[in-house]
């Protein structure tokens, strides 16, 4: 699908500027703006998991410096252990944690910061960029649980995530 960008980025507040500063955070109004505009453009309420998947696509410009990070993990538990602490560096708005369940299985926590609203798309996002990681590591998509979700009621949004070991 063709996409124009410029369109999109204009609805949601973003400048060139910003998208060339990789020290830029875009704000929880701006994210949910772009999700509303790029829905919008291609008619597809399923985008927000696949945007979080493109993070393990070649084609994304995310895609070097993601690998680079993940990446250097010796095993997928351990890189989403990391992503803990990494998505301090990556998001201002939630506080994450993590539990290993087993040896090919997390669990993930998130809730928002006081003061900030989430939608369910940000949920979406998320699952598909924990899918993104496994893929990264083992060449297939992580397999993702969502069952407590702020949307639905829940305290936090609660993943469990698990993949096969690679051989």
């Amino acid at each position: 699908t063709d996409v124009d960008a410029h369109k999109i980025l204009d609805y949601a507040g973003v400048t060139n500027y910003e998208i060339d500063d990789a020290g830029h955070w875009v704000t929880n109004t701006q994210v949910t703006s772009f999700n509303e505009a790029i829905t919008s453009e291609i008619n597809n309420p399923g985008i927000a998991r696949q945007v979080g998947r493109f993070t393990s696509s070649p084609k994304a410009w995310s895609y070097v410096r993601l690998r680079q990070t993940v990446g250097v993990f010796i095993s997928p538990i351990i890189a989403y252990w990391a992503y803990e602490k990494i998505v301090s560096n990556l998001n201002r708005s939630e506080h994450t944690k993590s539990k290993k369940l087993s040896d090919n299985s997390i669990e993930i926590t998130t809730t928002p910061l006081p003061g900030v609203r989430q939608r369910p798309f940000q949920c979406e996002s998320r699952a598909g960029f924990y899918e993104a990681i496994g893929q990264i590591l083992t060449g297939k998509y992580a397999i993702i649980e969502h069952p407590e979700c702020i949307h639905d009621g829940g305290q936090c949004c609660r993943y469990i995530i698990s993949w096969d070991s690679p051989k």
